[in-house]
């Protein structure tokens, strides 16, 4: 039989361009930039597995993009297919500043 060396596929890579991969990858800059571009962009889009990129962006503990899609008017109250809101997500997952931020946007 010989030797066999088995392989693990090589996941596709996220497309970091939406705004679901740019709340993920904490990249400010980026999602200024298609914020600026694409004005009509929706924020409360859910992705594949129903998450807002306000959630991406709470589990993440990524504050300043938590700041951006709050200031831009992502709605904090959708809820997450266990039911979580983005703030009750940010309790969960130990982000006590975003739990924060949340709470004063109120």
């Amino acid at each position: 039989m010989g030797l066999s060396v088995s392989t693990i596929p090589v996941p596709p890579k996220v497309d970091d361009r939406t705004i679901h991969g740019l709340a993920v990858s904490n990249d400010f800059a980026g999602l200024t930039a298609l914020l600026a571009q694409h004005p009509e962009t929706d924020l409360n889009e859910l992705d594949e597995f129903g998450y807002s990129p306000l959630h991406l962006a709470c589990d993440r503990g990524s504050r300043e993009i938590v700041r951006l899609l709050l200031g831009q008017g992502a709605d904090a109250t959708i809820k997450d297919p266990d039911g979580l809101s983005p703030r009750e997500l940010a309790n969960v997952a130990g982000h006590n500043e975003i739990e924060a931020i949340l709470a004063s946007s109120n």
